[in-house]
């Protein structure tokens, strides 16, 4: 009986203890919860976004090509607008421009001839000088057919040489007999002035003797052994140059092309000059027609504009900065080609600097274009420089890995353009940078 009521009294102090556990603790506990889960009155963060400086970048070309001669620059120099940055070698420019103005000069030459007409012997002069182009063209071809043989069978060349080597000698032995022959033509002359001043001073009372024919042609024979010499002196140098020609040909296989390359060119220059004294002598032979003058002067025209044309491509030789800014890229080197409209350098405009920059999409309502910015960088502590946002990206991207963490790449961004003022110019593309919305 004892047992059960102390077992009941411990039952009511169990349930006296349970409610107060509840109804008291639990309830202080669950304000605690409730207030805990309550959302909270934060304080906005200001927008700051990560990004790099870039350059507005021009690519400088050209519209002619050739060899690039000088490059003043080099990338990281700082240049001006107007500044001469690099130049095309001009020798091959200056030979075709030489070669535009001739024909102009030979297009105006035979307008001009055809409408004075011709007179009596410009015919045959013309004819003259046909035949003279003529001659000139094809030596000029059998120059080219000697060369090329040269260049494909070296035994010629040997025995070209071989060949010249004793034509010299011959030579040398001919000036040395022409030298003899005017010494002792020399000696002939000097004996013939001793007898004529003795003949004029002739003390005998007995007729004076008269000059024998072989003294008495001494002068002329003298002048003609003097020519001699000269001529030969003439030809041995002439084939002392031709020898060492050949023997150059030989030990330097490049000065072989060089010289086809040059009588290719003169095949190329006597042919013009023999199309031009052609259409002299057909002029001067029939005589112009209204049509023939319309025909050349248009021919004066086209030659006047394909100088002109010329004279403007040589603007394009060379290559001037179009304004202030950076070399940030250097294509060619001095030496190499360069190919009409390819890129030579890279030039940054950096009066427009921009930073693009990626913005959360759940904070791009915080953005708005025209929106002022402030942008610091790690190279310039402490210092900031103004910018506005100038472009907001219309379509959504995942924002790149280097600059959002990897929960972050999980959510999407936007692209927002920031157009940084700094009228120092310290800024330099590529140099990381905050942008802190205003």
């Amino acid at each position: 009986m004892r047992q059960r009521r102390l077992a009941g009294l411990l039952l009511l102090l169990g349930l006296a203890l349970t409610y107060w556990i509840v109804y008291e603790r639990g309830a202080s506990s669950l304000r605690l919860l409730v207030q805990g889960l309550a959302p909270q009155r934060e304080t906005p963060v200001q927008l700051i976004a990560s990004g790099t400086i870039k350059a507005r970048e021009i690519a400088l070309s050209s519209t002619v090509g050739g060899r690039v001669a000088n490059v003043l620059v080099a990338k990281g120099d700082r240049v001006r607008q107007g500044q001469l940055l690099l130049s095309l070698d001009r020798s091959l420019y200056e030979n075709r421009v030489a070669v535009a103005r001739a024909q102009v000069k030979l297009a105006q030459a035979i307008l001009d001839q055809a409408r004075a007409g011709a007179r009596p012997g410009e015919v045959l002069t013309a004819e003259a000088e046909l035949a003279q182009a003529k001659a000139a063209h094809q030596a000029a071809q059998s120059t080219l057919e000697d060369l090329l043989i040269l260049r494909e069978n070296q035994q010629e060349l040997d025995l070209q040489i071989a060949v010249a080597e004793a034509e010299e000698v011959a030579l040398s032995y001919r000036l040395q007999q022409a030298l003899a022959m005017k010494d002792a033509a020399e000696v002939q002359k000097e004996s013939l002035e001793h007898v004529q001043q003795a003949l004029t001073n002739w003390p005998y009372p007995f007729p004076k003797p008269s000059i024998p024919m072989e003294l008495q042609v001494s002068p002329y024979s003298w002048w003609k052994s003097w020519s001699s010499v000269n001529a030969a002196k003439e030809a041995l140098e002439g084939k002392r140059a031709q020898l060492a020609y050949l023997r150059d040909l030989k030990a330097n296989p490049l000065a072989l092309d060089a010289a086809i390359a040059s009588a290719r060119a003169t095949i190329s220059q006597t042919a013009a000059a023999v199309d031009a004294a052609q259409a002299k002598v057909q002029g001067l032979r029939a005589g112009p027609s209204r049509e023939q003058l319309e025909a050349l002067e248009a021919q004066v025209n086209q030659a006047q504009t394909a100088l002109e044309a010329l004279l403007a491509q040589g603007e394009e030789m060379n290559l001037v900065a179009p304004t202030d800014g950076v070399v940030v890229g250097q294509v060619v080197r001095a030496g190499e080609l360069l190919v009409p409209g390819a890129t030579a350098l890279v030039l940054a405009d950096l009066s427009q600097l921009t930073l693009n920059v990626f913005v959360p999409e759940p904070r791009l309502g915080e953005v708005y274009v025209g929106q002022a910015v402030e942008v610091t960088t790690d190279s310039w502590p402490g210092r900031t420089f103004p910018g506005e946002v100038s472009h907001i990206a219309d379509r959504a991207e995942y924002t790149p890995r280097n600059i959002a963490t990897q929960e972050g790449r999980m959510l999407t961004y936007y692209a927002v353009q920031i157009r940084v003022h700094d009228p120092e110019g310290v800024l330099k593309p590529g140099m990381p940078a905050d942008a802190a919305f205003k």
